[in-house]
């Protein structure tokens, strides 16, 4: 389950599943500044909606495949135009070399879930 999580992460920042902007005004400059500059740990009890939790692809070296595509995916992305926006569900439009920080946190939050 935690790799199709952290595959849907990066398929969403890459626009390739469509969510819903649940971003306001408080969220996309209070929250955000609060989550992704103050902050060191992604906040527990931060709840993701359900798109973030997708149906099994297949095993776990399925899943390990789809989420080191998507990586990849994402990376190379990033790297050719850090200026393309993906919407974040939470704090609406941002560029990919935003979402660069927030990956680096949730996957940071999720290792420390299981002691690495």
């Amino acid at each position: 389950q935690l790799m199709g999580h952290l595959r849907r992460s990066f398929e969403i920042s890459l626009d390739e599943v469509e969510v819903e902007d649940m971003s306001n005004w408080f969220s996309r400059h209070v929250v955000k500044v609060l989550v992704f500059h103050l902050f060191t740990h992604w906040p527990k009890g931060l709840k993701a909606p359900d798109v973030f939790f997708p149906k099994a692809e297949g095993d776990f070296e399925k899943e390990r495949q789809s989420l080191h595509a998507a990586m990849d995916r994402f990376m190379d992305a990033a790297e050719h135009d850090p200026n393309r926006m993906g919407l974040s569900p939470f704090v609406g439009p941002q560029p990919l070399e935003y979402w660069r920080r927030i990956h680096g946190m949730h996957l940071s939050h999720h290792l420390r879930q299981f002691g690495v």
